[in-house]
């Protein structure tokens, strides 16, 4: 039963990338969502301070984004209590983008148009 349902899950997910586009799937932001919180392991990587810390972080998942050809690049706020903080931002077409904490799979669905943002939707779980 489990192997069938396996080919039936594959059997759609072909389906749907040969209707919408293998390049275009890989680019949309509920596989990115998904790639992120379900896939990637770089939040299970070990915060190591002085060596691998939040940028660190964001690097390794920037390069994991690379190969889905998506506008990713890293940015660091500044927390609180003063620390620096690496993200990573990733851009779409639709005038989204997701700001990514590399080392939690916590991510932001910012809104905008004509370069003002209109809404930032935090995402609570790791559900798409």
């Amino acid at each position: 039963m489990k192997r069938l349902v396996k080919i039936l899950g594959i059997i759609a997910v072909m389906v749907v990338l040969f209707s919408y586009g293998v390049t275009e799937f890989f680019k949309s932001p509920r596989w990115i969502m998904f790639y992120i919180q379900h896939i990637d392991v770089t939040d299970e990587h070990i915060y190591v301070e002085g060596e691998y810390e939040s940028d660190a972080f964001a690097r390794d998942l920037l390069k994991k984004l690379k190969p889905f050809g998506v506008n990713a690049r890293m940015a660091c706020i500044t927390l609180p209590d003063g620390t620096l903080h690496a993200l990573a931002v990733i851009l779409f077409e639709n005038n989204i983008a997701f700001l990514v904490d590399p080392q939690t799979d916590a991510i932001a669905v910012v809104f905008f148009e004509n370069g003002i943002t209109l809404l930032i939707e935090p995402q609570k779980d790791k559900g798409v």
